[in-house]
């Protein structure tokens, strides 16, 4: 019996050409997917460093570290009345000449309607005490320091006295003070001057005050300064926060 002859089939050269192209083709592939993710992750990383750089741009910058030695800048228009007291107290600002060399003062109010004092004007036989009344509210007077004997009837006239805290003092001696102002006001309306400061030196009353705040005017007595501008950029207001509060 013959051995059956075993016929080895070996790859031709057309064989390992497709198995070559084949692998080139992979391998290329497999290089644009790295390439393309590379890619990818490069953009990735320019949005988010655009997205930081905006994020720091909106943020506030920060304020320099601040220098021990250095002068504090007390005198920043958005200081309270009391800081800006203050700061005077220690010198931090410069000095400014007071209205009044006073140790103690006093409020007087009185709470009257418009209705009410329509009335009283209108009434064609007013008593002493009435035409007092009508002559503090509505007049420019007294223009003497020394015409104070209408204080004496305040309170019979139905004003209420009040001593102003000694705690106050430095806020009220800055309002009454000359200063400069950014803000100035004039109203058109007749004051009705149903607040009356009265500052006083040893016990001594060196100067009155008589306030509207509704048309923010006022008449100032006993001072050698120039109080024309009393009350502006906002005063009026800090003064009656000052005194009601």
């Amino acid at each position: 019996m013959k051995a059956s002859n075993t016929t080895q089939i070996k790859p031709s050269a057309f064989f390992y050409s497709i198995l070559l192209i084949h692998l080139i083709a992979l391998s290329c592939q497999n290089q644009t997917f790295s390439t393309n993710q590379i890619h990818e992750q490069s953009l990735s990383e320019n949005t988010l460093g655009e997205a930081d750089t905006s994020n720091l741009e909106s943020l506030p910058e920060t304020p320099a570290s601040n220098n021990q030695n250095s002068t504090p800048h007390t005198n920043e228009p958005n200081l309270s009345l009391q800081e800006r007291a203050a700061a005077l107290k220690k010198k931090e600002l410069p000095a400014l000449k007071n209205y009044f060399d006073f140790d103690e003062a006093e409020h007087y109010a009185i709470k009257t309607s418009s209705n009410d004092l329509l009335i009283l004007q209108n009434k064609v036989q007013k008593s002493g005490d009435e035409n007092l009344l009508m002559s503090i509210l509505y007049s420019y007077e007294p223009q003497q320091i020394e015409d104070v004997h209408f204080l004496e009837k305040l309170e019979l006239l139905g004003f209420t006295k009040k001593q102003i805290s000694t705690k106050k003092l430095d806020r009220l001696n800055y309002l009454f003070s000359t200063k400069k102002h950014t803000k100035a006001y004039l109203m058109g309306c007749a004051p009705v001057f149903r607040d009356i400061i009265v500052f006083k030196k040893h016990s001594k009353i060196i100067g009155i005050a008589k306030i509207c705040f509704q048309c923010m005017r006022h008449h100032i007595v006993g001072s050698n300064l120039n109080v024309r501008n009393f009350g502006q950029s906002g005063d009026f207001s800090r003064l009656a926060i000052l005194l009601y509060k």
